[in-house]
């Protein structure tokens, strides 16, 4: 198992995590190579920027980053820039509004940032706001 990687963190089978570590390593191998052979200043191909993107989709962009030693605000940049549109599931109010128990809110993106949001029954909270604030869209 890859060190700060847990598969239950991104809802992964065993195998997909497998998967996921040996490209991770793969990669990790591939910048190195190019690290020993660059000149100095050069960026890093594209090509390796892409793989490294695809795993931060799936695995987060922390753990890829602490293993590939690339920087963070980049790969989280690119995973963002390529992160496809949430999905949006609309909740008609009356039903929040009849609620009698707590309402639970989890949301996650691509870039692994998480939000918990718990509603005590009966209370008045403007989930569409939150919802909002945090995939960065001014209502």
């Amino acid at each position: 198992m890859t060190p700060g990687i847990d598969p239950r963190e991104h809802d992964m089978t065993r195998k997909q995590h497998d998967d996921a570590a040996a490209r991770l390593e793969h990669v990790r191998g591939q910048i190195e190579r190019w690290r020993s052979t660059r000149t100095k200043h050069s960026a890093m191909p594209e090509t390796l920027w892409s793989e490294a993107t695809a795993l931060a989709h799936d695995l987060g962009v922390n753990p890829v980053r602490s293993v590939l030693g690339i920087s963070y605000a980049s790969l989280r940049q690119r995973v963002e820039a390529t992160a496809d549109q949430p999905e949006f599931v609309e909740l008609p109010a009356p039903s929040l509004a009849r609620a009698t128990g707590n309402t639970v809110l989890e949301l996650s993106d691509a870039t692994g940032a998480r939000l918990k949001v718990e509603v005590p029954g009966g209370s008045a909270v403007d989930l569409v706001r939150v919802v909002a604030a945090f995939c960065g869209v001014r209502s």
